[in-house]
């Protein structure tokens, strides 16, 4: 394919999904926008585990030593009852023989940033909310809640679960009657999140931010209505 025949990617929300394939399509030298309806980022958010069988995506991207340094490797998990005994461990060093990669834990919002530095400033636009779509013969067409318009050859929704883009996709296919059944119904909600984050710990109190390995353990109460409690730990340099 000539540079002229690739294609331009419009992709809605700037988390770390649509960060992370704007990042792909960046290196693969492929147009690409990303158009996110709040008007600045804060990244929030707890730590979030990554498996070894996605890190050789990080070093063929170039981005492992980065990553490393923002992260620190798990290789367990404890599970413990509502009275706080030890249930069982889930042991994850055998997945290091597999992939050649131990499992990491990252704070979201340092995984965030590293992937928001590769992208080049002007692929990116904010305060900008999907309203609707129209296709053509000649690319998508886009529109925005503060009447701006953009065009492209390609629409990636990125924009989570109750995603714009798939929104606008599910009701031509609705009018289509293509539709099937489990598409028609209402995303289920059979959970309540309650998420936080510290300020950084202070490793005299908290000596276990010192350790190499991260700490990852859950706390679960096994009736109908359960309450997990995640403990991460990790500490990142400045």
């Amino acid at each position: 394919m000539i540079a002229e025949d690739k294609p331009t990617v419009m992709i809605i929300g700037a988390g770390l999904g649509g960060l992370l394939l704007g990042v792909l399509l960046n290196r693969a030298g492929i147009s690409f926008y990303i158009y996110e309806k709040a008007t600045t980022i804060q990244p929030t958010g707890s730590a979030i585990p990554i498996g070894g069988q996605i890190l050789p995506l990080f070093a063929q991207l170039g981005l492992d030593r980065e990553f490393f340094e923002i992260s620190k490797p798990l290789t367990e998990l404890r599970v413990y009852n509502d009275k706080r005994d030890l249930d069982y461990i889930l042991d994850f060093t055998e997945l290091e023989q597999r992939t050649g990669y131990k499992d990491h834990m990252v704070a979201r919002p340092a995984l965030y940033n590293l992937l928001i530095r590769q992208i080049p400033p002007h692929r990116l636009h904010f305060g900008k909310r999907l309203v609707t779509k129209l296709e053509a013969n000649d690319g998508i067409i886009i529109r925005m809640s503060d009447g701006s318009t953009y065009k492209g050859d390609i629409l990636v929704g990125a924009d989570g679960a109750y995603s714009t883009v798939r929104h606008r996709l599910l009701d031509r296919l609705k009018n289509e009657n293509r539709l099937c059944q489990a598409d028609r119904d209402p995303l289920p909600f059979r959970t309540v999140c309650l998420a936080g984050q510290t300020q950084p710990l202070d490793p005299t109190e908290f000596p276990q931010i010192r350790n190499a390995l991260c700490e990852f353990s859950i706390v679960c109460d096994r009736r109908p209505c359960t309450v997990s409690d995640n403990c991460k730990t990790v500490k990142i340099e400045a």
